[in-house]
């Protein structure tokens, strides 16, 4: 009985053993770093849009705070004002969306490139 549940701490330790803890060759690890380096810039274009995204809708929101003011002085000052506001709420809405997906493969990149750190450090120290 002992046995076999020392036998199933170590399979399941097995298991739970990361690809990390396997050493790559050379080769694998230079197509790892051009590919981390390509996902890395990919990530930095993405940035820079939602920063760029995040700006426009910040110059809407701006816009609706204007016409919101000046909403009651006409019917077309208010529906401009109603317009911007959902213009606004839209962006807004796609700039956490946008985010967030951008968040997630930050972590997610940032989980590999730690991994290929550990995996090929012997390579590039």
């Amino acid at each position: 009985m002992v046995n076999a549940r020392i036998f199933s701490a170590i399979a399941i330790a097995t298991c739970l053993v990361t690809p990390s803890a396997f050493a790559l060759t050379p080769s694998e690890c230079a197509s790892m770093s051009k590919t981390l380096s390509k996902s890395g810039a990919e990530l930095k274009t993405d940035y820079a849009s939602l920063e760029a995204f995040a700006e426009e809708t910040e110059t809407v929101g701006d816009e609706y705070a204007a016409a919101k003011e000046e909403s009651g002085l006409s019917p077309e000052a208010a529906e401009r004002a109603k317009a911007l506001r959902a213009r606004f709420d839209e962006m807004r809405a796609e700039v956490d969306q946008r985010n967030a997906a951008l968040s997630a493969r930050v972590a997610e990149f940032n989980t590999i490139q730690r991994s290929f750190q550990s995996s090929c450090k012997a390579y590039f120290d």
